[in-house]
């Protein structure tokens, strides 16, 4: 083959395979630039869809901040207005809508929805036609933009109020300017109370989320307003509560004067003329008026401690209590009803009992008054006793315990949950054989559980019964001194729990003549804990079986204390026996007495006995009158000389100035004065009483307390501002028992309080504790 023909084959093949890879690239550039124009696509569109998502994600972060900050207005501010003005003009703030508007149901809650005239405007002019057209419209339910919201409960949304059937206001003038339109109702227990619209001036499809986050603005605004209406509603209901209270509280204060005024003339002059000369049928008619004033004043303070009570008014003090002081002055005045139904009254307190403690005073007497005198009302026979201990609960937990035991009637198992309920007693045959209200025993286990302590009873039907409660360490102080009352002539105080000192009762020997067999183990168990001997003995006749037994003579015993329920009502032939017994003056008599005064002892009785102690018997004060006497012998040397009675002789004859308005009241404490052998001077009001404070040398002042002219804390202030070295005792007597009015006396300058009815005897007890402390 031609060479140049080769050549030029070899050089078309060349051609052609150029072109073909020509065309292959052009295919191929065409391709990517396709692929890259896709990829831009795709890129835009995501970056379309991002910025679209953070956008809605924006939106609705600020739907969200928008709830947030709505709900926190609607909280922050007093009126249910002013919470709907703010969350009005936050929407509009928030999704830029320029007019916003306020519909309310109807005072009273009416039939239509009313303009509230509250709104958001952006352009006044532009909007105001619409303004005063829907100032003038009220909408029924179904009617209208607010009252297809009011009817359906939920928002709602016009894409173009000027294309809708059920819009009035568009026909009521062509040129309102609003074309979109939404709303949303606020609803407060359910119903519908206001219809938040929105409007604009251009035509916009339905948006759910919008619509979405206005419907959750109303529901949690409403449940703001909702709450901040009962919490409206609840400080109204307090404040009627309390007025209600205090009304209640003056009325029970007023009740209580009232009261008590008239009650201290009846059962004060009632027991003195008892203690006169009487005629038996006068002694029956007279007992009988004395108890039922005496029930009339303990329904009266049941009453006013259970009013308290249920209204929450009653706040325990804590102060620190003498509960060795309070415990026997509960005993004392509740001594004189026990003696009359010829009761043994009892008090035992453990050696691990401290003497003080930290508690409310007034609320501890009260429970124990209740609780002694529930239990001597039904016990017709026998004894009532009070039992005290300390004990540990748990460590670091003492608690003090208290047991009221008597030999009463009993209550049946049945019964016994019921006595602690107001109004309540075992069976109504209880309320018609003994009387009272049941409040009693409710007031006390009130008070218990304010306490923070419990209640508890055990009874057998016609053996008696036992009612206890207890106090925890929370209430009471065991840091507090846990000792006893000081023994004057002792020198000093002793621990409870540790043996006395030699020196205390060393030597004494003791006979106790007591029928009653409980009495003996108590009273032995004070003075042993002294170092003194006791010998008991049941009755005189075997007083020399007791001697006997104990390998002693009559020589021997230093002290000889009798029951006078012993001695008494045998013609004296006891006496006589008692005398027989012990014929030298070699030791010490000493009477223990139940009844109320000594003055009907003989002659020859009283100058056997050299101290009368009355029951129930302050222990501690036995302990000390044997000390003292056992001192007096030590230093004479010998017991047959004339001993003075120690601490007994009765006080003084006093001037006192009774301040008092009403006479028949100046009358009975003339009376009771000079029946303690005092004299008095009467004073109408405070001016009379400070004229005569400077007229004569008084040494105790009785003073009322609501008297014309001057009251007593008036006068008792200017008194106390006048003096200079000699301090004048003053006893605020009044008939007002409410809480605080013992610390408005005390306050004021007075250094005794006596709620009246006053009663002889514990008048007589509080003259001489003022003049004892003076």
């Amino acid at each position: 083959m031609d060479p140049s023909e080769i050549l030029k084959r070899k050089l078309r093949r060349e051609i052609a395979a150029r072109v073909e890879a020509e065309r292959l690239l052009e295919e191929r550039s065409r391709e990517l630039y396709d692929k890259k124009q896709d990829l831009e696509k795709l890129n835009f569109t995501l970056e379309a869809r991002v910025a679209a998502g953070t956008l809605q994600l924006k939106r609705a972060n600020a739907m969200l901040t928008t709830l947030h900050d709505t709900v926190l207005m609607a909280a922050e501010v007093e009126t249910f207005e002013e919470a709907l003005e703010r969350c009005l003009r936050a929407i509009c703030e928030f999704s830029g809508w320029p007019l916003g508007h306020i519909y309310q149901r109807a005072t009273g809650g009416g039939d239509v929805l009313m303009s509230s005239g509250m709104w958001f405007v952006q352009n006044p002019v532009l909007f105001k036609s619409f303004r005063e057209i829907t100032e003038k419209t009220n909408f029924p339910k179904g009617v209208g933009l607010p009252g297809r919201i009011w009817e359906r409960g939920t928002p709602v949304w016009i894409d173009d109020v000027t294309q809708d059937d059920n819009f009035p206001r568009a026909d009521v003038g062509p040129k309102l300017n609003v074309r979109c339109g939404f709303g949303f109702p606020v609803k407060i227990k359910g119903r519908v109370a206001a219809v938040l619209e929105f409007f604009n001036d251009e035509a916009f499809e339905r948006d759910e989320q919008l619509l979405n986050l206005l419907g959750s603005v109303g529901e949690q605004v409403g449940r703001v307003l909702e709450r901040q209406e009962a919490h409206r509603e609840q400080k109204a209901a307090r404040e009627d509560a309390d007025r209600a209270n205090h009304a209640k509280s003056r009325f029970l204060a007023n009740m209580s004067h009232e009261i008590r005024t008239p009650m201290n003339a009846i059962l004060g002059l009632t027991e003195l003329v008892l203690d006169g000369e009487v005629t038996p049928t006068q002694q029956e008619y007279l007992s009988t008026v004395l108890a039922s004033g005496e029930s009339l004043l303990t329904l009266v303070n049941d009453i006013l401690d259970l009013s308290k009570i249920e209204a929450d008014a009653v706040t325990l003090e804590r102060t620190v209590v003498n509960l060795h002081e309070v415990v026997f002055s509960v005993m004392r005045s509740m001594a004189t009803q026990a003696h009359v139904k010829e009761l043994e009254l009892l008090c035992s307190i453990d050696p691990g009992v401290p003497e003080f403690i930290c508690g409310d005073k007034t609320r501890i007497q009260q429970i124990l008054i209740n609780l002694i005198g529930n239990a001597i009302k039904f016990t017709q026979q026998g004894e009532v006793e009070l039992m005290i201990e300390s004990f540990v609960a748990e460590p670091d937990e003492n608690m003090l315990s208290f047991l009221i035991r008597d030999t009463g009637i009993g209550i049946a198992k049945e019964n016994q949950r019921t006595i602690f309920s107001e109004f309540e007693q075992a069976d109504t045959s209880t309320t018609r054989q003994f009387g009272g209200t049941g409040l009693g025993l409710s007031i006390v286990s009130r008070l218990v559980e304010l306490m923070k302590g419990t209640i508890q009873i055990e009874s057998v039907v016609g053996e008696g019964s036992k009612i206890g409660f207890s106090m925890t360490d929370s209430y009471y102080g065991t840091g507090a001194k846990n000792k006893i009352p000081a023994l004057g002539g002792l020198g000093s105080i002793y621990e409870f729990g540790h043996e006395a000192p030699e020196k205390s009762l060393r030597g004494a020997c003791v006979m106790v003549i007591d029928g009653n067999l409980r009495h003996q183990a108590i009273f032995a168990d004070w003075v042993t804990r002294f170092g003194g001997n006791v010998v008991p003995v049941s009755a005189v006749s075997e007083v020399s079986d007791q001697l006997q037994q104990h390998g002693l003579t009559e020589s021997e015993v230093n002290f000889v204390f009798v029951d006078s329920n012993l001695i008494g009502g045998s013609g004296g032939e006891s006496f006589a026996a008692l005398q027989r017994e012990f014929p030298t003056s070699t030791r010490f008599m000493l009477m223990l007495d139940s009844a109320i005064h000594w003055q009907d002892a003989t002659e020859p009785e009283r100058s056997a006995f050299c101290r009368h102690l009355r029951k129930p018997l302050n222990y501690a004060e036995v302990v000390n009158v044997i000390y003292k006497l056992q001192s007096v012998e030590k230093k004479s040397g010998q017991s047959d000389e004339k001993t003075p009675e120690v601490g007994s002789g009765g006080p003084r004859n006093l001037l006192v100035l009774v301040v008092e308005d009403s006479v028949v009241n100046q009358k009975l404490a003339v009376a009771m004065l000079h029946k303690l052998g005092h004299e008095a001077v009467i004073a109408n009001h405070g001016k009379e009483a400070l004229a005569a404070i400077d007229a004569h040398d008084f040494d105790l002042v009785l003073m009322d307390i609501q008297m014309p002219e001057m009251d007593g804390f008036e006068a008792v202030r200017r008194l106390r501002q006048a003096e200079v070295d000699i301090h004048l005792p003053v006893i605020a007597l009044t008939a007002n028992a409410m809480r605080g009015d013992r610390d408005a006396c005390i306050e004021a300058g007075m250094d005794a309080y006596l709620s009246k009815p006053i009663r002889l005897q514990r008048l007589a007890d509080v003259i001489h504790g003022v003049l004892h402390t003076e």
